[in-house]
């Protein structure tokens, strides 16, 4: 289960990457909008 703390730290190593992955953006997107429900990248 991912904590906020994590979340921000998954942002943080991503926007390291210039390749960044759509999907795993559209995961954390949703993550974002509706927490309880994410399933994970």
């Amino acid at each position: 289960l991912f904590t906020l703390s994590d979340y921000t730290y998954l942002i943080k190593e991503f926007s390291k990457k210039e390749d960044l992955s759509e999907e795993i953006m559209a995961s954390l997107y949703e993550w974002r909008k509706n927490p309880q429900d994410w399933k994970g990248i």
